[in-house]
């Protein structure tokens, strides 16, 4: 089927465009973990935890806009990316009005000049890579990924290394490092000579787009709630210290994200084109069945050799962290599946559904959260950030057949999930055999899996390899 070759290929060349820069994050924790207190650790990660949560209210998400309408080859691009960078632009000046309003949190005051950079250069990346996505040109989307990384090592030894500078630094290489790829965008993929006159523009065009990407505003917030509101919870009740542990706690399942992110962003494309017949449905049902698969391996794994792994990436004052990865890559997991079952509903634009099951998930987060971190500490933000993950999947799961219904082994599912969620007790527990036992059940999931991955092999073989 073309729609298995297509997916496969964009997998391969966003791998590499993705897979450096995102692998960096990973590698480089031992590195910030040298370089940084875990205070410093702590106040970096609050500073990009708040611009993750105010950028799509002032953006208004309109860079998910922008990809969505671009994949309807019904559309103007050049209406496109106009709408887009205007709307863009004019949220980054309502967001330098209310920006001072910030500065009664006391970390962002202290940083306050690159806390405002960071927000410009974040929103200039979000809409000239989804443009260049949307368009379809993955091999410069891969360049610029390959770039993003070289970049982001350069200014790293640079800032945290030869010069010292601390949160700053830290701040400053993702900040040129966006800037630049952005402007490589903008220049190869002649977004300059994409651009209209306002007075051209058509309004009925971006009041749809408008109308596809304000839903999505209060689900960005709600995910934001469940994935970073914990930090803040944590930072409140036991102070920013224990946030830079819980912080780099994270730092281990984003083998997980990575790899989920890459396929998430080539999917969404095939998603698209490959949304409604019946023959579609069957190959929606494919593919999250054997993504499901790929993930749970992953993921017993990772938590098998959690503490092995922490005891290198991991300065010894930064150790302490690693009880809390275990419960993490559990959610983790649940939150992948979420994202794919959000696909099905962005490629039916019924994007005000996303919004329902992400309040959930945020209620239920910040419920526990305020529960829970009071008594258990970060490891109690670490069981809520996975329950609430768990119930969103749950939603969605069930919520998502009435625009599509995919054929799916429930039950193989459950089975799956009840032996990571014993393996998640055991490793936390750290007793005598816990390891061991943690290895066979690692063996028990793998061979539940293995025809299914035994499959992924042979799709990659027969729809790739041989094209």
């Amino acid at each position: 089927m073309k729609g298995y070759k297509k997916l496969g290929k964009n997998i391969i060349l966003l791998t590499v465009g993705n897979f450096a820069s995102k692998v960096l994050s990973f590698f480089l924790v031992p590195f910030y973990t040298t370089v940084l207190s875990t205070k410093e650790y702590g106040s970096a990660d609050i500073l990009t935890t708040s611009i993750n949560l105010i950028l799509p209210i002032f953006s208004m998400l309109i860079y998910e806009s922008v990809l969505r309408f671009l994949l309807d080859d019904t559309n103007d691009k050049k209406q496109i990316i106009t709408i887009g960078l205007m709307i863009n632009l004019i949220g980054f000046f309502v967001f330098l009005f209310f920006s001072p309003l910030c500065l009664f949190i006391s970390t962002i005051k202290e940083y306050y000049i690159v806390f405002v950079m960071y927000y410009l250069s974040s929103s200039l990346f979000n809409i000239t890579s989804q443009y260049i996505k949307g368009i379809e040109n993955v091999s410069l989307f891969t360049l610029g990924g390959v770039l993003n990384t070289i970049f982001m090592i350069s200014f790293n030894i640079l800032f945290l290394l030869y010069f010292k500078i601390g949160v700053f630094g830290y701040l400053s290489s993702f900040i040129l490092s966006q800037l630049l790829v952005s402007l490589l965008y903008v220049i190869k993929g002649h977004i300059l000579k994409e651009l209209i006159s306002i007075r051209t523009i058509d309004f009925v065009l971006a009041k749809k787009m408008l109308k596809y990407s304000i839903p999505m505003i209060p689900n960005s917030l709600s995910w934001w709630i469940s994935d970073s509101s914990d930090k803040y919870l944590v930072t409140f009740f036991k102070g920013v210290s224990v946030t830079g542990l819980y912080s780099v706690a994270y730092k281990i399942p984003t083998i997980l994200t990575i790899l989920t992110s890459i396929f998430m962003s080539a999917w969404q494309i095939s998603s698209v084109e490959n949304f409604g017949t019946e023959e579609n449905r069957k190959f929606f049902s494919d593919i999250y069945v054997k993504y499901a698969s790929c993930t749970i391996i992953l993921c017993t794994g990772l938590i098998t050799f959690a503490k092995i792994i922490s005891q290198f990436l991991f300065s010894n004052n930064f150790f302490d962290a690693w009880i809390y990865t275990p419960v993490l890559l559990l959610g983790f997991v649940f939150n992948s599946m979420s994202a794919f079952f959000g696909t099905v509903y962005t490629a039916a634009k019924k994007t005000q559904m996303l919004f329902y099951s992400t309040l959930i998930g945020a209620f239920v987060n910040i419920f526990l959260n305020i529960i829970l971190i009071q008594k258990y500490s970060a490891l109690g933000a670490a069981i809520a950030t996975m329950l609430s993950y768990f119930f969103v999947w749950m939603i969605r799961f069930f919520n998502s057949h009435k625009i599509m219904k995919l054929d799916i082994d429930i039950k193989g599912n459950i089975i799956s999930y009840a032996l990571l969620l014993i393996q998640v007790v055991l490793v936390c527990l750290d007793l005598q055999y816990s390891f061991f036992i943690s290895i066979f059940i690692n063996f028990l999931i793998i061979k539940l899996n293995f025809n299914l991955i035994n499959d992924v092999y042979l799709l990659i073989k027969k729809n790739i390899v041989k094209d």
